[in-house]
């Protein structure tokens, strides 16, 4: 398969390069990423100023690689519109994300949101990440997990161009099957508010603790097993298109 690889960790981030060597060894790989560290870009894209793409020699990686001043969002609408017009990618796989993208961070995920432009250009996705446990993530066994995961599935991803989220706890056992799970419920953040006469700082200092629903992708990986789920853009609320209709709108 013809694979491009973007993050929003940015072009050099172990992560992405160790996702790479994996998947070269059976596709011809692309890189095209944020030429700078651009987490929690969401879906953002540029569009009041130009951007710069250049190519990049990054040792221990065959294929090409660009960087881009732009967002994850734009890294794929780059590659797809500036880079490969000629020869259109199979797949587009997002990652490995320094950082999990479980429960509702699926939405301010620029690593997510990389995968969405992507499926939104009708090609399958995969938006991959790795817990960081002391300022340490476990890339090699995530990426041979999702290189195994192409390899095994690449007929089903190019038929029904799906997008997939997983997600790689920190102490994955070995060989532990991917848990199909839901998107969990919402964690928020606990802040610290500091008042300077007319100022104020707000600094948030960390997540509040909830019990994860089982079945989710939060309660897996608590549990130290790896999940996938299916996502899509399409927010929609379906079962209310009717009642919306006996509204004074």
């Amino acid at each position: 398969m013809r694979i491009l690889i973007t993050n929003d960790d940015g072009i050099f981030a172990d992560g992405m390069l160790t996702l790479a060597r994996a998947l070269e060894q059976e596709h011809e790989v692309h890189i095209v990423a944020p030429d700078t560290q651009r987490s929690a870009q969401s879906h953002a894209i540029t569009i009041l100023e130009p951007m710069t793409i250049k190519k990049q020699a990054i040792r221990g990686i065959k294929g090409p690689a660009y960087s881009v001043t732009g967002t994850p969002a734009d890294c794929v609408r780059v590659a797809i519109e500036a880079i490969s017009t000629d020869a259109p990618y199979d797949l587009v796989v997002s990652g490995l994300n320094y950082g999990l993208n479980a429960g509702m961070d699926v939405l301010y995920s620029g690593t997510v949101s990389a995968a969405v432009e992507a499926n939104l250009y009708g090609l399958p996705s995969i938006a991959a990440s790795c817990e960081v446990i002391d300022g340490a993530a476990q890339f090699v066994p995530a990426a041979e997990a999702v290189n195994d995961f192409i390899r095994r599935n690449g007929g089903q991803l190019l038929e029904h161009k799906i997008l997939l989220n997983m997600n790689f706890p920190y102490a994955m056992q070995n060989a532990a099957p991917l848990q199909i799970a839901e998107i969990g419920d919402p964690i928020f953040d606990t802040f610290t508010l500091q008042e300077d006469g007319d100022e104020m700082t707000l600094m948030a200092k960390g997540r509040k603790e909830i019990q994860f629903a089982e079945n989710t992708d939060r309660y897996y990986l608590d549990r130290n097993l790896p999940t996938i789920t299916p996502i899509q853009y399409n927010f929609t609320h379906r079962d209310w298109m009717e009642r919306l209709k006996s509204w004074k709108a």
